[in-house]
């Protein structure tokens, strides 16, 4: 029964109120007082397209049809927001006093759009100056009657439900747009601090604001005002305490609790993005933030990956082209994919395929050209799938698409590393590189590179490039350069090469070998080595070929030389490798050992060919020489031709008959 007067109750009352609403409300002062608020408020022009009508339920006020607020002057949009309806609430005591107080303002359905001029000014820039409804002498003798008559107005809530927003910048010519937008702003006046909350979606994800300005009148005015904000997007948090302005200038604080990265960048517009694992799909951020003449200054910044934490000084400049300047300490990097080698060393890369050759596709690297850089970077290690490095200390300059890599040092196994690789992608794809190894330890970096360990020593190693081409295939054709390596004093476990070439005996032991070096050359694609040289106590290899990059393919002569054989004049038996890197042929080169073993014993021979052959030739020409004497009578000389002797007969013959003839005789 107590159930049944309660609900006859409010029944009741809210007739009443109903009643009185209709003879006492006046429905056009109200949507008048709300539109003078936001006329005040921004200084642009609000207008009704529809009817107003006196709303009860579930706000007692008024409802109006079609709103529309007038944009910047300088648009050639003529409205800034339009709404399908606007419901403004009043409170209903005041409203008994005679007095209109605003409890609440709701947007059904607005468009909202906001524009950044070529000048860099935002329309929501309000100039109250500027906008005036009405002008002349009675109608301001008539506005300020009415203003001594209006009742008093005060401003609560804002609502917006099922928004729409448009971003255009005029400058950077770009458009961007949000749908679906459900807003609560408190304002209850020019002086007091705004809250908002913002729900929408993006790109399919939920994205929510919540912000709180101190002073939102010296920010439409083109001041600063101390900002709290705190947004969640596809479960990501990010917060930003400090001031701004809409000059613009922002300086602050940021933080920000990633979650899920690869869905923030879902909704920034890039789906599907797989980040590599040294990067993952999480991370915390902390960073002071000052942005002011187009420069965005990022200080004491410290980025927590999930597996690596990186801190610098970064300030990029977005006038014209981006521009990244600043410094990065990497600490303890973690390149390593996680990924398990297999027994054939691991899969193979995009870049080359077994048995078919190189990828021939197409590598676009022209997002080189996007931003320069500048960057000094350092790390205390980097860790990768292949190789463990030390200590590193490097700059990294990007300039039009071409990217310089200096490195400073690095520590690579008790050595030094040292060097520049450069990236051009300004015309085409090239690249090139000078790079310099001394003294490190062969043993661990055979360990990490392909899981050898038994060679130890220190080598040194040079090694410089230059490739040009828009695939892999076309890069390793075309390369070309030249490079060094040697070792010194070392040692190979596990067989003593030593007593295998003397006996043939291949049980276990260690080699000490006194030195190992090679030069080669780079030319199209294709190594050339001639000097391969390692030293045994009783033995010497060497060995000498060429490895065409581009066809995958080797054509080398390796020879081991007994230096004590055939009583200390040594024996070789070279072994030639030849064809596809794939199954390449290992086969005993005959004709490089006799060319080797007996190439002495064949000089030898050739020299007494060469003497039997002159000692004949003299027998012979001494018998023509006699014959030829004997038969025309001529004497001939030693050394002389026979040919030259008759000659010479000859002519003392026709001196003999001149003479004659002359009575000379």
């Amino acid at each position: 029964m107590r159930v049944l007067k309660f609900i006859f109750s409010i029944l009741l009352f809210l007739i009443i109120v109903a009643s009185v609403a209709f003879f006492v409300i006046p429905s056009e002062k109200i949507a008048k007082a709300a539109f003078d608020q936001i006329e005040k408020s921004t200084g642009r022009t609000v207008t009704a397209t529809g009817d107003v009508s006196l709303r009860v339920f579930p706000v007692l006020g008024v409802r109006i049809e079609g709103v529309e607020v007038a944009n910047a002057a300088w648009s050639d949009q003529p409205t800034m927001l339009s709404a399908q309806n606007l419901n403004v609430g009043v409170k209903t005591l005041p409203l008994l006093q005679r007095r209109i107080e605003l409890s609440t303002l709701e947007m059904v359905s607005p468009n909202i759009l906001l524009e950044m001029s070529q000048d860099g000014v935002g329309n929501w820039v309000f100039d109250q100056e500027a906008s005036t409804p009405n002008t002349g002498a009675e109608t301001q003798s008539e506005t300020s009657s009415e203003a001594e008559q209006s009742p008093d107005v005060s401003l609560g809530t804002v609502t917006v439900t099922d928004g729409a927003l448009t971003y255009i910048d005029h400058l950077a010519q770009t458009e961007q747009s949000i749908r679906d937008i459900d807003m609560t702003v408190n304002w209850p006046s020019m002086q007091a601090p705004l809250s908002l909350e913002l729900s929408t979606k993006y790109n399919s994800n939920p994205v929510s604001i919540t912000m709180t300005a101190v002073s939102p009148s010296a920010l439409m005015q083109g001041d600063e005002t101390q900002i709290d904000l705190t947004g969640r997007i596809a479960g990501n948090d990010i917060s930003f305490a400090g001031n701004l302005s809409t000059a613009p200038m922002i300086k602050g604080q940021v933080t920000a609790t990633l979650r899920d990265i690869s869905a923030l960048l879902s909704t920034a517009g890039t789906p599907g993005v797989v980040l590599p694992e040294f990067i993952g799909n999480s991370a915390d951020i902390s960073s002071s933030v000052a942005f002011q003449d187009a420069t965005l200054a990022l200080g004491n910044l410290d980025v927590g990956l999930t597996k690596n934490r990186l801190r610098g000084d970064v300030a990029i400049n977005l006038e014209n082209k981006p521009t990244i300047k600043g410094s990065l300490d990497l600490g303890r990097f973690d390149l390593r994919s996680g990924a398990v080698a297999s027994g054939n060393g691991g899969s193979t890369s995009s870049g080359s395929s077994t048995g078919t050759g190189w990828s021939k596709s197409n590598i676009d690297l022209s997002s080189l050209g996007a931003v320069d850089a500048a960057i000094s970077v350092q790390a205390q290690s980097l860790l990768t799938d292949a190789i463990s490095l030390g200590a590193l200390n490097g700059d990294i300059v990007l300039d039009n698409a071409r990217a310089v890599a200096t490195l400073k040092s690095l520590a690579v196994h008790d050595g030094a590393a040292s060097g520049e690789v450069i990236v051009n992608a300004r015309k085409g794809l090239s690249s090139a590189a000078n790079l310099v190894v001394t003294q490190v330890a062969l043993n661990p970096l055979l360990a990490d590179l392909a899981e050898i360990d038994s060679f130890s020593g220190l080598a040194d190693v040079r090694f410089s490039y230059l490739i040009s081409g828009n695939s892999v295939d076309a890069l390793m054709r075309n390369m070309s350069g030249d490079g060094a390596f040697s070792l010194a004093q070392g040692r190979y476990e596990g067989v003593d090469l030593d007593q295998l070439m003397r006996s043939g005996d291949v049980g276990s032991g260690t080699t000490v070998f006194d030195d190992l070096s090679a030069t080669f050359t780079i030319a199209e694609g294709v190594v050339q080595n001639k000097d391969l040289t390692l030293s045994l106590p009783n033995f010497v290899t060497s060995g000498a070929g060429r490895v065409n990059l581009g066809d995958q393919s080797i054509d080398y002569i390796l020879s081991p030389k007994a230096l004590k054989a055939r009583d200390g004049k040594g024996l070789s038996v070279p072994v030639r490798i030849k064809g596809s890197w794939q199954s390449p042929k290992i086969i005993p080169d005959l004709e490089a050992a006799l060319e080797q073993n007996l190439a002495e014993e064949r000089a030898k021979a050739e020299a007494e060919i060469k003497a039997r052959a002159e000692e004949e030739k003299k027998k012979l020409e001494a018998k023509a020489k006699k014959k030829v004497s004997d038969a025309l009578g001529v004497e001939v000389k030693d050394g002389q031709k026979i040919e030259d002797a008759v000659k010479q007969k000859l002519e003392d013959k026709a001196k003999e008959g001149l003479l004659n003839l002359l009575g000379k005789n």
